[in-house]
């Protein structure tokens, strides 16, 4: 079965990808405020879960101390 993706969809998710593993420490060092970066670029170019991520890594960051 295809499936069709845009271009700009694969952009997007790989974005948040990107943040994921800043936000988990997978492959790099954790840093919420890279993966901040990562998902605000997702969210400008129109990732509707983007968002609350961003929301997640605030809550996480604020529950560790760090802001």
């Amino acid at each position: 079965m295809f499936v069709y993706c845009s271009f700009e969809s694969l952009v997007n998710r790989d974005r948040v990808n990107i943040g994921t593993l800043y936000r988990d420490g997978q492959g790099v060092s954790q840093d919420y405020t890279e993966a901040v970066i990562w998902f605000k670029k997702a969210d400008a170019a129109g990732h509707k879960g983007a968002m609350e991520s961003i929301r997640a890594v605030t809550d996480l960051s604020l529950a560790q101390g760090r802001q």
